[in-house]
């Protein structure tokens, strides 16, 4: 009896070292941070005149990302982007990957958008995704 006992402890044990030392040496799944952000190319537009809303990220480099830009389309239309987009009412899913797995990561400027004014007043623009990190890992914006 007692030396089963003793069997289940050790065993216990050494199941317990594993666990942390697995827990230690692998990076967490998000270990990176950085900034996504917009950034427009002009402040007032006159109804009819076109405005560039650029996506970025900083402090990052990301190799794949799939990015969701909300519009205000009471006041503004969207005009064009990237190809690989699809735009669902004042919706825009922008997916975007690094076909060199990763060697090729972006930093700065992911893509550019244009839109025209509808009308007078404010126009929220929103965004928010999922971005990668050249290891896989999930970058914290």
């Amino acid at each position: 009896m007692k030396k089963n006992k003793i069997i289940y402890v050790i065993s216990t044990l050494l199941f317990s070292l594993c666990l942390l030392i697995s827990y230690f040496s692998f990076p967490s799944f998000a270990s990176t941070t950085g900034t996504v952000s917009l950034t427009e190319s002009k402040g007032l537009l006159e109804t009819g005149e076109e405005v560039e809303i650029t996506l970025q990220i900083k402090d990052s480099k990301t190799a794949a990302f799939t990015a969701n830009l909300y519009f205000d389309d009471t006041k503004v239309d969207f005009v064009s982007g990237p190809e690989n987009i699809n735009v669902i009412d004042n919706r825009i899913i922008f997916v975007w990957y690094d076909t060199t797995g990763g060697k090729s990561p972006k930093e700065g400027k992911l893509a550019t958008f244009k839109f025209k004014a509808k009308e007078d007043g404010l126009a929220n623009f929103t965004v928010n995704g999922d971005f990668y990190s050249p290891a896989g890992q999930l970058i914290q914006t």
